[in-house]
C-alpha cells in the first residue's frame, strides 16, 4: 500500500466534501436528510463490521465518509430535505436488525453484508430525489467522491471482500449520481415548481 496515495487520496476526499459542504451552506445542494442519516448509520455498520472481520487497508476511507457523511446529516437538518417516507425508516430498520444479528449470532458479515445493501438504497434515494429535483447535486463533488472510492479500490492490496466490497458499490452508485447530476431542469418542471409555490 503506498502511503503517498493513500494521503493524496484523503485530501482529495476533503477537498471534494468540502465544496460539497460549503455547496449545501450556500443553498445550490439540498441534500437528502433521511439518505445520508442512513448513509451514517450504515457506513458506520460497514466501519467497525468490516474492522472486526480484518480488513485494514480501506478503513481509513470508510471511516473519513463516515464522519463526513454524519456531518452532512446534521446540515440537511438546516438546509435539506427531511421529510423520511416509509421506505426509508426501512431501511433504518434494516441497519438496526442488522446490528441484533451481529450482536446474537457474533458474525459480523451481517452488518457489513446488510449494510452494503442498505447503502446502496440508500444511493437510490438520493437518485430518486435528484431524478426529482435536477441540479440539487454539486456535480463536482460527486466527481471527487467517485475518484476517492475508485483510488481506494488501488490502494487495496488484499482483495478480500471485507476489504473491497463497499468501496466497489460506492464507487458505481457515485458514479451514476454523477452523471445524473449534469442532468439539467426542463420547462415542466420548472413550470410545476413556480404553480406549486
Amino acid at each position: 500500500m503506498s502511503i503517498s496515495l493513500v494521503i493524496f487520496t484523503i485530501i482529495l476526499a476533503i477537498i471534494g466534501d468540502s465544496v460539497y459542504v460549503w455547496s449545501i451552506i450556500k443553498g445550490k445542494t439540498k441534500p437528502n436528510f433521511s439518505g445520508w442519516a442512513i448513509f451514517t448509520l450504515s457506513m458506520s455498520c460497514v466501519l467497525f463490521s468490516s474492522y472486526y472481520l480484518g480488513a485494514k487497508e480501506s478503513l481509513i476511507i470508510v471511516a473519513l465518509f463516515t464522519f463526513i457523511a454524519a456531518l452532512i446529516t446534521f446540515l440537511s437538518l438546516k438546509y435539506g430535505k427531511y421529510k423520511i417516507s416509509n421506505f426509508e425508516k426501512i431501511l433504518l430498520s434494516l441497519s438496526i436488525i442488522s446490528v441484533i444479528l451481529w450482536l446474537t449470532t457474533n458474525n459480523p458479515w451481517y452488518a457489513l453484508l446488510i449494510n452494503t445493501f442498505v447503502d446502496t438504497l440508500g444511493f437510490i434515494s438520493i437518485i430518486y430525489k435528484l431524478y426529482l429535483h435536477p441540479e440539487t447535486e454539486d456535480s463536482f463533488a460527486w466527481t471527487i467522491s467517485f475518484l476517492v472510492y475508485g483510488l481506494n479500490l488501488i490502494i487495496i492490496t488484499n482483495w478480500a471482500l471485507q476489504e473491497y466490497l463497499f468501496s466497489l458499490t460506492n464507487a458505481f452508485w457515485c458514479f451514476v449520481i454523477l452523471i445524473l447530476s449534469f442532468r439539467k431542469k426542463n420547462n415542466k418542471i420548472i413550470k410545476k415548481q413556480k404553480n406549486h409555490s
